[in-house]
């Protein structure tokens, strides 16, 4: 193999993992009811969280008090998750009006439990080239 074609592969090498990493997040204390939890990943503030605007997301069951969701190839950026513990399956989080808030599950990457809905200033995470690992609470 030529030098040159070396370098340019090697470049090219160095390039793709500076573009996307992935992000894994471990979510604890999920009830395991084998109902979906649904994961949406949001890069900007304006989108965050208002579903229907995610870069991505991803389903994945119930199944353990204790899941691990990957989310693959993220370029390095910021970034905001959501994960909502969707009980009854209707693609939609149900909210109570007493005491006021979700009536489902939730998570968010955020170092504590937001009051209201989780804002970017307090839940976005940088994301390295390299990836990262997120470990969350689920909140019911």
């Amino acid at each position: 193999m030529s030098l040159m074609l070396l370098s340019a592969l090697s470049a090219f090498s160095a390039l793709s993992a500076a573009r996307a990493g992935d992000v894994v997040i471990r979510l604890d204390g999920v009830q395991t009811d084998g109902a979906p939890l649904v994961l949406r990943v949001f890069d900007a503030e304006e989108t965050y969280p208002h579903w229907g605007e995610e870069v991505r997301s991803l389903t994945v069951p119930a199944s353990s008090a204790t899941i691990e969701m990957r989310v693959s190839d993220l370029a390095p950026g910021r970034y905001g998750f959501t994960i909502h513990h969707d009980h009854d399956a209707d693609g939609e989080l149900d909210f109570a009006f007493l005491p006021p808030g979700p009536s489902e599950g939730t998570a968010a990457s955020c170092t504590k439990k937001p009051l209201m809905v989780p804002r970017w200033s307090n839940c976005s995470v940088q994301v390295p080239a390299d990836g990262a690992e997120l470990h969350l609470p689920m909140w019911y």
